[in-house]
Order: structure tokens, then C-alpha cells, then sequence
């Protein structure tokens, strides 16, 4: 025996209306919506989980104090420099430009979160040898920059051995890379 219902389905101010189906088929259909929705909500409360960890991140990122590197490392790469970016307006640190200030300084804090050796080696020295954080932070970056200017100018991939070389080099009595006058 076949039974005649009707499904009907609110979803973003339309409604669904299905009339005619049988019992199997209309549970097939609710089944269908419910799992629908079951994945839209799934993602609607992924996505504001991730904006609550990068609001919680931005609030409290502070360059003295290495970022919870799980949380870090979930954030994609604008959430990273957008974290960065707020801290630097909040602390009024100015730069020619802001974006790649804070791109370079997350480049060297997801460094530290992953683990890279030669760059966590590289900031315990120099936190040892006295350097603060985040001018430890500044030096790594300086370090970074300098390998990225060379790619350039030289036309040629980045090369992780200069890289590690760059920050083997760097002590807390350097600035960039250079020696201070």
C-alpha cells in the first residue's frame, strides 16, 4: 500500500514543499534535510569556533609570551598576521608596511610552534644572551628578510641552509643580522 504525506522544509526563508511521496520515500527526504542541516550546522559552529580562537588569540597575543602553539598553528595564516597586526596598532609600532611586518613576525612564530630547530635554538640563545622576546622575535624576522631579499634579488628559491646559517649568525649584540656600530 502506498501512502501520500507531505514534507514541508524551511531552509534560508524557502520552503520545500514535497507532496505525493511515499512513507519511504519522504523518509528518505527528511533523512536527506536532516543530514543537510546536521552539516550546515557543523559548519556554521566550525567556523565560530575559529573566530572565537582568533578573537581569544588577537585579545591576548603578546610577543613576550610564545602563543599556545596547538591554537596558533589551527589559525590560518591571516588570522596569524591579523593577530600580530592588532597587537602592533595596540602597542603603536609603526613600520613602512604593517601587513608584511606582521606576515614576517607570524612566519617566525609559526616557526616556533612547529618546532623548527635552528629557529627555536636560535631564540633560546638569544633569550640566554639576554635579548627579550619580542626583539628576539624582530631579530628572527630580520633574518627572514634578509633570505627573502636575497631570493629576489638573485632570482632563486629559498634556501634553508643560508637560512639556518643567517640564524646561527645572529647574537643579541647583532641587529638584522648586521653587527651593531
Amino acid at each position: 500500500m502506498v501512502e501520500t504525506a507531505k514534507a514541508s522544509v524551511q531552509r534560508g526563508g524557502a520552503s520545500l514543499t514535497t507532496t505525493s511521496c511515499t512513507t519511504t520515500q519522504c523518509t528518505r527526504q527528511g533523512a536527506k534535510v536532516r543530514s543537510l542541516r546536521d552539516r550546515s550546522l557543523r559548519r556554521a559552529l566550525q567556523v565560530i569556533a575559529s573566530v572565537e580562537r582568533a578573537i581569544r588569540l588577537v585579545m591576548r597575543y603578546d610577543p613576550n609570551i610564545a602563543p599556545d602553539a596547538p591554537e596558533w598553528l589551527d589559525l590560518d595564516e591571516g588570522e596569524r598576521i591579523s593577530a600580530i597586526e592588532q597587537h602592533h596598532n595596540r602597542a603603536g609600532i609603526r613600520s613602512g608596511n604593517a601587513t608584511v611586518h606582521a606576515g614576517i613576525d607570524a612566519a617566525v612564530e609559526t616557526q616556533l610552534a612547529e618546532g623548527m630547530p635552528v629557529t627555536v635554538e636560535t631564540l633560546d640563545r638569544l633569550l640566554a644572551e639576554g635579548m627579550g622576546r619580542p626583539d628576539a622575535i624582530h631579530l628572527l624576522a630580520s633574518a627572514i628578510a634578509d633570505e627573502m631579499f636575497e631570493m629576489l634579488k638573485e632570482q632563486r628559491v629559498f634556501d634553508v641552509d643560508l637560512y639556518g646559517k643567517r640564524l646561527r649568525g645572529l647574537t643579541a649584540s647583532t641587529l638584522g643580522g648586521r653587527k651593531r656600530p
